[in-house]
């Protein structure tokens, strides 16, 4: 019937054979389904065109949809590995501040230097400090280009 490597036989199959095979099918359209809504979830897909059809004749037989799902199924890895979370040593208010005190009124800043604070967690504190004191209007963020350098002006 299905051989390891998921080719398909071309032997007649008996009625439960098939049964199963639909089973194994009917169990794949549903995970399938689920991944789908969770991607789906996850990226949110604006103005896509869902006029697409498939043709309703499809030259794929139980057997071989079967045997794909096998091998995809196969190839679900799941990470054991734990992520590892370092503390954040500052908080938001608090780099405030220290950029307050850092940056003087008038006065202009690399943006790429400010960020350099540390390990991720701070540079994380650090830009969310700064998107804060341009919401306050408290300095403002200008950039000549699409990849020009970020200059940090303090009022």
């Amino acid at each position: 019937l299905i051989d390891p490597a998921g080719e398909i036989g071309h032997e007649q199959i008996s009625l439960t054979e098939k049964l199963t095979l639909y089973a194994a099918v009917v169990e794949a359209s549903e995970w399938l389904q689920n991944r789908e809504s969770l991607s789906l979830l996850r990226y949110n897909r604006q103005n896509v065109d869902d006029s697409f059809e498939l043709p309703v004749e499809l030259d794929v037989s139980l057997e071989s949809l079967a045997a794909v799902y096998r091998r995809l199924y196969k190839r679900k890895v799941v990470s054991e590995t734990p992520i590892k979370i370092k503390k954040v040593t500052i908080s938001v208010p608090e780099r405030i501040e220290e950029l307050k005190r850092e940056l003087k009124s008038g006065q202009v800043a690399d943006f790429v230097e400010l960020l350099h604070f540390g390990d991720i967690p701070d540079i994380v504190v650090t830009f969310l400090s700064l998107l804060e004191l341009v919401r306050e209007h408290k300095l403002s963020l200008q950039q000549d280009g699409t990849l020009g350098k970020i200059r940090v002006a303090v009022f």
